[in-house]
């Protein structure tokens, strides 16, 4: 009986030090952790991202249709040969004057002339016929409508005149119209930062041609294009607060019109991040941004998450050099598009030194067009401690350039349920080991009441 009870107890010891054992375990698990270094890690497993603006894009205008205003009506006849019509020009540039209503088989004489009885132009003939003037701003002139042939020819004058100037330098897309031939549309445009800008026309009536053109500050003409043509738009460089002159004029039928307006973004400080998404968005497009080097070494800077056949260009410029390229690449990889060898393995750059990373639309056939990129950076090893006090700033996480703590306080507030449940669960196993201690002790005086020792205590006693 005796021999029995102790092996019920000692069966009970066991069972108690199985149960320990593995209540104990999971606590031991979660205070192991695989040893991980920084050093084998890209920027210390560190990520800062920024999302960038798209361009900027504002509201269509609807640029209203100049109105056409009848200068007069009647009929000319041997005791009426002649009328004429007082015109004031409220604005320089280009009016058409009309003549309607005209009777069958009868011609119409008359002309446009200035305030000293100058011709401007004639408005000879029949039908329905007109011509465009070129008009200045508070000038008096004269429209005169006689029979040239025929009797009793009725008619109506009428003029349509230059549209007023469209300040477009804060607008992203126009809605216009042409309406007689020779017309002319004027808009003024003045950037707010040195770069590429890109004039397109499109959503134009169907076989109508239109020129779009525009001029500098000093009258040259730096934009001719045909749209309807082989290209129905250009992008071109201008200077910061240098106001230009942008012309869509009448060159094949008349009709609607969209002018889009594609503007050069803002250079934007990316030192600290180690990723930044951005896209191409019109041809020829030039993407400038800053960056300081924390430290001294070699950074390795790419083009990633590109679409397929989509090539742009990313440069790095030494900004105390007058803009001398230290490297650069196209596509994803630089080893397979690299100009400067070096640049294989990382460009070097010193610390508090600032450079450009510039990313150009390629324009090289089927590796040109839109598309999304990402700009890759990785640091020295020095500089990982910087990227941390940088994402531990809150200037990470950035979408359309303003700061975004809603993902990093959601990121937290997960990582703090987290805790608080292992927290919990860590407490409710210590307090589980601690009944099973109590209990086993309880089982060894127990034990040792009836004269049973266990196998450690017998071997210590000898």
């Amino acid at each position: 009986m005796k021999s029995k009870r102790k092996n019920m107890i000692m069966a009970g010891m066991l069972s108690v030090s199985m149960a320990l054992g593995c209540s104990c375990f999971p606590v031991w698990a979660e205070e192991e952790t695989e040893e991980t270094t920084e050093d084998t890690v890209k920027n210390g497993g560190i990520e800062n991202v920024l999302t960038a603006d798209s361009i900027f894009t504002a509201d269509p205008v609807q640029v209203e249709e100049e109105p056409e205003v009848v200068l007069g009506e009647g009929t000319v006849t041997e005791e009426t040969p002649s009328f004429e019509y007082a015109y004031t020009a409220p604005r320089d540039g280009r009016y058409y004057i009309k003549v309607t209503d005209v009777s069958a088989n009868c011609y119409i004489d008359g002309g446009i002339y200035d305030n000293l009885g100058n011709t401007v132009d004639d408005l000879w003939g029949s039908g329905d016929h007109g011509t465009m003037v070129q008009l200045e701003e508070g000038h008096d002139y004269t429209i005169k409508i006689s029979q040239y042939s025929g009797k009793n020819s009725n008619f109506k004058v009428s003029v349509t005149a230059q549209k007023e100037t469209t300040d477009i330098s804060e607008i992203s897309e126009v809605k216009d119209q042409i309406t007689f031939d020779q017309q002319k549309n004027v808009y003024t445009f003045t950037p707010k930062v040195n770069g590429n800008y890109r004039f397109e026309i499109t959503d134009k009536t169907a076989n109508a041609k239109f020129k779009l053109m525009a001029w500098d500050a000093y009258d040259s003409n730096i934009m001719d294009v045909t749209a309807g043509g082989y290209e129905d738009g250009k992008t071109i460089e201008l200077e910061a607060d240098t106001t230009y002159t942008i012309q869509v004029r009448q060159y094949k039928g008349v009709g609607q019109y969209t002018l889009h307006i594609c503007q050069q973004k803002e250079k934007i400080d990316v030192s600290g991040y180690t990723e930044i998404n951005d896209k191409i968005e019109f041809d020829q497009q030039s993407t400038g941004y800053k960056f300081v080097a924390p430290v001294t070494g070699t950074y390795v800077i790419q083009l990633a998450n590109l679409r397929s056949n989509f090539e742009p260009q990313c440069i790095v410029y030494d900004m105390d050099a007058d803009g001398e390229p230290i490297a650069a690449n196209k596509g994803g990889l630089m080893t397979d598009y690299s100009i400067f060898s070096s640049y294989d393995n990382g460009v070097e750059l010193e610390a508090d030194r600032e450079y450009q990373i510039r990313v150009n639309e390629s324009g090289a056939g089927t590796h040109s067009g839109d598309g999304d990129y990402t700009i890759s950076i990785t640091y020295p090893e020095e500089a990982n401690d910087y990227l941390k006090d940088f994402q531990s700033s809150g200037n990470t996480n950035k979408e359309d350039n303003k700061d975004v703590t809603k993902n990093k306080e959601e990121k937290t507030d997960a990582s703090t349920t987290d805790n608080d449940a292992e927290a919990s669960e860590t407490e409710q196993l210590k307090q589980e080991n601690a009944e099973l201690k109590a209990e086993l002790e309880s089982i060894k005086e127990m034990l040792k009441e009836n004269g049973i020792v266990s196998d450690d205590e017998e071997e210590t006693d000898n």
